[in-house]
């Protein structure tokens, strides 16, 4: 951790200044860590910690996980969150510039609801047991994976009905596909693309 002014990162000023940090998926997060600057440190000073799944207004719309009153110039103070659940993590400002030397996150990767999962194609996919609609299906995806299949052939939509028809939990009569919300009647909810995810937790600005 270096509360060097070289090393740290500031807003261009202003009135409601933020930085945020996108999480690659969903994680339940116990505790946010911020280091301060030596200079100045009065910056960070009743600046909130935010976190949450919802973009809107750049993140800034989510839950309170901590308020700021001050930290120490050059010093380090860890905010409990209580396990809440996001993507997004802001430290938010209403006023005047804000500045941050390191933040780290701390916390699980969300496990997602009961799913199996087999390769098609070469593809690994993953399904998934939940009643979602189309759009909710797309951001469900790409908070816990990456995105809804495409079938791009024959006989992928062949190999596709013999995966589902292995699940091992009960099966609807439809399945959400990434294809422009259409809707393709098979065995399941929806067919999932399954990308492997690294649990990165510290993050360190420069």
């Amino acid at each position: 951790m270096n509360p060097n002014i070289d090393y740290c990162t500031h807003t261009s000023g202003g009135v409601k200044s933020w930085w945020r940090l996108i999480l690659p998926a969903m994680y339940r997060i116990t505790s946010v860590s911020i280091t301060n600057r030596i200079g100045v440190p009065e910056r960070i000073n009743n600046a909130t910690i935010l976190i949450g799944n919802n973009p809107m207004n750049n993140g800034n719309n989510n839950s309170i996980c901590a308020v700021i009153s001050s930290i120490p110039g050059g010093g380090t103070r860890t905010f409990n969150c209580g396990g809440m659940i996001g993507r997004f993590v802001n430290v938010y400002q209403k006023s005047d510039q804000l500045s941050i030397c390191e933040l780290e996150v701390y916390g699980e990767l969300v496990t997602p609801s009961p799913f199996f999962g087999a390769v098609v194609m070469g593809r690994k996919v993953v399904v998934v047991e939940k009643k979602l609609s189309w759009s909710d299906a797309v951001l469900y995806c790409r908070d816990f994976y990456w995105d809804l299949l495409s079938i791009r052939s024959e006989e992928e939509q062949v190999e596709v009905g013999e995966v589902l028809s292995t699940a091992s939990f009960p099966l609807t009569k439809h399945v959400w596909l990434g294809l422009r919300r259409w809707l393709l009647l098979l065995f399941v909810l929806f067919v999932l693309i399954y990308f492997q995810k690294s649990i990165i937790l510290l993050y360190q600005l420069v």
